[in-house]
């Protein structure tokens, strides 16, 4: 008789990796908790207690948007664990420092779960949140002055330098103590070949300021370009002699050494900066570069295997990496850009590949989505360039494709604070047509939202126009730092104007339409804005407002009358 063999599954369950992860997680071995959590996740979906275990990771991880990523996906599917979901927001808010939307979180969660194990931490943090604004005073800046921040530095990112100095010049118009954007504007002129502007502006600050560390190290910039080396060697020995604050001047001292060509103090400064911020993939790869481009070759590869594991979608470092080894290999140097993003004849190489994929029609993209994961990281790597048409290419194919992956890449996306406003509204269209149900969380106008809309549009045809305005009113919401309840109240109106008529009325003036609505939403508030404040800050007409307002309120008396008075 034959004995029968007994096979052996290794295959593990969600449990087995969540034990490993425990015991990760207690030995300090994040990079291994976190790959043992996100297959514990992956081989079970359904179990909310894992998410969240992976989002409090990210947080601890200070991986903050990628937390808040996991955290409002619970949120969206009305998971039992809302209490957690809140207070893990106001955290990783707090570590964006989002010090008004930190405290909203935090207010809500001590206000609806009294109970809940994290109340008194809650309180504690909020308490922060006040000693933080005693001593440095209220936040004196608008959110219209980060968005002119942001818009600027995308200028610079592609090029625009003049165009980033003329916004820049109009935001500090009214602020004489913004020296951090006095900083980034004088390496604006200096950038634009307006080297004595550069000089002029950053010396003010020191006026002001002597032992500025952005403005010192800008002045070793800019002396070592005009080739004034004891000037400059003035500036060298003074930052030698700063200590400083945090992570991010320990890498505005590691670049300005770069600069002046000493890699192995540019290293040193950079490992500070990780001592720090460990998991920041910008200062990994920057750390990577210097030590790849000053042949230490091992320690570059070691460096960007630490992003892959973070991002095992990265298709950047994985690139270096594999050149870096083969140079290695060779016993040859190898070279590294310091930007994050491959090589320009790599960029076109991989859109060359796309494009000719593409052509292959909607079915192949489908199928290569799901099943190969080289094209589908490709995919996600073309929203990071700087271009923002290819960027609403890709998400189109998404949008075409429509499986759950594709809709968390469009999730994520909005809610990335570096990405463009007018991208994010065509994403927001694409998401309504894929028929993603809200809330929608977002990053548009600088600030953080939450949209729930209900049924907007259900059981008819709304056109494009419709959902511009819609858009708008959104942003609008944001843009004049209205209180979040006012978002579903516009939203109503909306609904309503759309509902009473036959056919979907045409709304072509998207700014002029939204805040109209706006109008209607706010009235009665307590800091009630002017029409014309409305209209002037969503770019509208005021007549047009004026109008669109008018048709609202006949179409509502109208109906008003025909239902008796009713309202």
């Amino acid at each position: 008789m034959t004995k029968e063999r007994k096979i052996l599954s290794f295959d593990r369950d969600a449990d087995f990796f969540y034990n490993k992860f425990e015991k990760n997680i207690d030995q300090g071995k994040y990079f291994d908790a976190l790959s043992d959590i996100r297959t514990a996740v992956a081989k079970d979906q359904d179990d909310p207690d894992l998410q969240l275990a992976l989002a409090e990771l990210y947080t601890e991880m200070e991986l903050y948007e990628e937390s808040n990523s996991e955290l409002l996906d619970l949120l969206s599917k009305g998971q039992l664990l809302d209490g957690d979901c809140l207070y893990g927001l106001g955290c990783n808010f707090l570590g964006m420092r989002e010090l008004d939307k930190a405290e909203e979180c935090l207010e809500l969660y001590l206000d609806k779960y009294p109970d809940e194990p994290y109340f008194y931490d809650a309180m504690e943090l909020l308490d922060m949140i006040d000693e933080e604004r005693e001593e440095y005073g209220e936040e004196p800046y608008d959110g219209s002055y980060y968005d002119e921040v942001m818009s600027g530095k995308q200028m610079m990112d592609e090029g625009d330098y003049r165009g980033a100095a003329e916004k820049w010049e109009s935001v500090i118009a009214g602020y004489d103590d913004a020296f951090y954007l006095k900083n980034n504007l004088a390496l604006a002129y200096f950038c634009d070949g307006r080297a004595e502007e550069a000089i002029d502006l950053t010396r003010s600050i020191l006026a002001k300021e002597p032992s500025n560390l952005y403005a010192c190290c800008n002045m070793v910039l800019f002396y070592g370009e005009y080739g004034k080396c004891a000037e400059q060697e003035v500036y060298l020995d003074k930052i030698a002699r700063l200590n400083p604050a945090n992570a991010e001047e320990q890498c505005k001292l590691a670049l300005t050494y770069l600069e002046v060509g000493d890699s192995d103090k540019a290293l040193a400064k950079f490992k500070d900066a990780l001592d720090e911020t460990p998991y920041d993939v910008n200062t990994i790869f920057l750390a990577a570069a210097t030590a790849a481009n000053s042949g230490r070759l091992a320690e570059a590869a070691e460096l960007l295997t630490r992003i892959t594991r973070i991002d095992p979608d990265d298709m950047i470092a994985v690139y270096y990496k594999k050149l870096i080894l083969e140079a290695k290999d060779k016993g040859e140097g190898f070279h590294m850009e310091y930007t994050l993003q491959v090589p320009p004849t790599e960029i076109e190489r991989r859109l060359t590949y796309l494009n000719e994929t593409v052509g292959r029609g909607p079915e192949v993209v489908a199928e290569l989505w799901k099943n190969d994961r080289l094209f589908a990281c490709t995919m996600k790597w073309v929203l990071t360039l700087n271009d923002s048409n290819i960027k609403l290419a890709v998400l189109d194919m998404l949008r075409a494709v429509g499986d759950g992956e594709a809709q968390r890449v469009m999730k994520n996306y909005i809610l990335r604070r570096d990405e463009p406003d007018e991208v994010k509204n065509e994403v927001f269209l694409m998401m309504r047509s894929m028929g993603i149900s809200p809330p929608y969380y977002a990053y548009l106008a600088g600030k953080y939202i939450e949209v729930r809309v209900g049924e907007f549009g259900a059981g008819r045809t709304v056109t494009e126009n419709n959902m511009r305005v819609f858009e708008r009113v959104i942003e609008g919401a944001s843009i004049l730092e209205l209180d979040s309840d006012r978002i579903p109240s516009a939203v109503k109106v909306l609904e309503k104007y759309i509902e009473l008529h036959e056919k979907p009325p045409v709304m072509r003036n998207t700014n002029a339409w939204a805040a109209a609505i706006l109008v209607l939403a706010t009235r009665g508030d307590e800091n009630e804005l002017q029409t014309d404040e409305i209209a002037e800050k969503l770019g509208a007409a005021e007549k047009a407002v004026l109008r669109c307002l008018g048709m609202i309120l006949e179409l509502f008396q109208k109906k008003a009358e025909n239902c008796g008075g009713e309202k």
